[in-house]
């Protein structure tokens, strides 16, 4: 296995554990604020679905965009130009929504510091996951000139 090949693998498994950390983030983050809207005057609102299938809903959307995300690994891995080029484009929008989100974290009030805080790690993982993407796809020499190579 080559030195490139080692780096766009540890990209998709890092990918992996990344999403499933936010999306259990995610999840945990929508559960409470559903939770916390039951108890106010828009519980009326929400009566329709149970919050089971609201999760449960949370949980297949993202094992779909998960599945997408591996689908688009698959594509890296082959060192098709075009995936590279799609995987650069969601790292910088992603990288800049992280830090949009990190600087522009609002004081919360103490009843909502969890959720606060929950959010500031979720964009701190973001932030250091795409950045590390764009870093492995965009400025390391060797994979650049790996996907060069393989122009398709």
């Amino acid at each position: 296995m080559s030195r490139v090949e080692m780096r766009l693998r540890a990209l998709e498994y890092v990918f992996v554990t990344w999403y499933v950390v936010q999306a259990v983030l995610g999840t945990w983050i929508a559960f409470r604020v559903l939770e916390g809207l039951q108890r106010t005057h828009l519980s009326v609102v929400l009566q329709g679905p149970t919050m089971g299938v609201v999760v449960a809903s949370s949980v297949v959307a993202e094992a779909a965009l998960l599945a997408l995300g591996i689908v688009l690994f698959q594509f890296v891995l082959r060192l098709d130009c075009v995936a590279r080029v799609v995987l650069l484009v969601l790292a910088w929008i992603s990288a800049a929504s992280a830090m949009i989100g990190l600087v522009a974290a609002p004081v919360v009030p103490s009843a909502a510091r969890a959720l606060s805080g929950v959010s500031v790690l979720s964009n701190l993982l973001s932030l250091a996951f795409w950045v590390w993407t764009i870093k492995v796809l965009q400025f390391d020499e060797q994979v650049r000139r790996a996907f060069a190579g393989g122009a398709r």
